[in-house]
């Protein structure tokens, strides 16, 4: 077994996050097979921008650099475009794909339905400790982080309500959706940087949180929703200036 240390900020909160963000845990990563750990690390290459959008995967060079054949990398490649990060073209050269801003639009405003439904259906479930865990984890987001170590902590307060949901289904597809968008991550990067945006999504986040607090499912919903709308809308223009 390959193992892979990873080291950052904040442990995942175990009552409310029943899937956890890997890269969110403090402790050694155990990987069963070497096609495990190769697309972990090429996925993350590619969320973290390292690899860009349009740029092809060098096989060769991935495999020598891991330290593993090509046949673990070439399984990991099959896996990625499975997920949708990356895409092969007859040739099978692989690729990390391109989305279009009207794509990425896309995305959000579907995510957008999508979450403010798994907030209101999470409401009605949550409990006391729920509730403490999420709001520890607003305040972990408020402290001194890299962008990709609040990029995580984003992504753990979203994933933790769409768990308390408790409706598979609903989180399959979001899920689907979030691989989909990590391709965009590059047009996010910029957006995090900037100290106000991060200021807006706390404050979003507050009132989200505020509406689980006050079991109003309907509230949490809508503020869940206006909240991902607002962020594409600062992205882009982001993006324009």
């Amino acid at each position: 077994m390959l193992h892979f240390d990873v080291h950052v900020v904040y442990n995942p909160l175990q009552p409310v996050l029943k899937r956890a963000y890997p890269m969110l845990s403090n402790q050694t990563i155990i990987y069963q097979t070497r096609e495990e750990y190769v697309a972990a690390q090429l996925r993350r290459l590619i969320t973290e921008g390292r690899i860009a959008p349009g740029e092809q995967i060098d096989q060769s060079s991935l495999a020598e650099q891991l330290g593993v054949s090509r046949s673990p990398v070439r399984d990991a490649v099959r896996r990625l475009a499975a997920e949708g990060l990356l895409c092969i073209n007859p040739h099978k050269q692989a690729f990390v794909p391109v989305l279009t801003r009207a794509e990425v639009a896309e995305i959000y405003r579907i995510l957008a339905n999508l979450e403010g439904l798994a907030a209101f259906l999470a409401v009605p479930k949550m409990g006391p400790d729920d509730l403490q865990a999420l709001r520890t984890l607003h305040q972990q987001m408020a402290g001194d982080l890299v962008p990709e170590q609040w990029v995580e902590l984003n992504a753990c307060f979203h994933s933790a309500l769409c768990d308390l949901a408790d409706s598979p289904r609903l989180a399959g597809i979001i899920d689907s959706l979030r691989t989909l968008r990590q391709v965009a991550s590059p047009y996010a990067r910029e957006y995090v940087t900037r100290p106000e945006n991060r200021k807006k999504a706390l404050s979003n986040h507050l009132r989200i949180l505020e509406a689980c607090e006050k079991r109003d499912p309907a509230l949490a919903q809508l503020e869940s929703e206006r909240h991902l709308l607002e962020t594409w809308k600062d992205i882009e223009s982001t993006l324009q200036a």
